[in-house]
């Protein structure tokens, strides 16, 4: 399936068995998921060279939430301007079966003009996008 005909999923309800085994989730400090039963690479892309303390910050909490669940997973923290082009390339080369992302996370005056990263995730992925609202 080619990058632009790949449709984007929408889940409201899931029940307790993944068929994903690779799981790779783009968070930004907002509420996100607490627990999947598969590997979980939490990724959080920050902006400028001051935001590598917040960025570590997110992720700390991300790891607590996640340390005593008895899932793998890793944390990552990038510098970039274009998170949605991190997360789709991390999830390509890395060969994750899902992308998990919020819904919102920018206000909306920000999203209309430069448009979400939930949006750009999605249509650029080259795989599966799940978002979370």
């Amino acid at each position: 399936m080619s990058k632009k005909t790949h449709a984007c999923e929408t889940v409201k309800n899931m029940n307790n068995s993944l068929a994903w085994k690779k799981i790779l989730v783009g968070i930004d400090g907002s509420e996100y998921a607490k627990r999947f039963s598969a590997e979980i690479t939490v990724v959080n892309v920050y902006h400028s060279l001051t935001g590598h303390e917040t960025s570590q910050d997110i992720l700390s909490k991300a790891k607590k939430m996640l340390e005593n669940t008895g899932v793998k997973f890793k944390t990552v923290s990038v510098l970039s301007v274009n998170t949605p082009k991190v997360i789709n390339d991390m999830a390509e080369d890395e060969k994750f079966d899902l992308v998990v992302v919020g819904s919102r996370g920018m206000g909306a005056v920000k999203a209309f003009l430069i448009g979400s990263v939930c949006n750009k995730t999605c249509y650029d992925s080259p795989i599966s996008v799940l978002i979370v609202k």
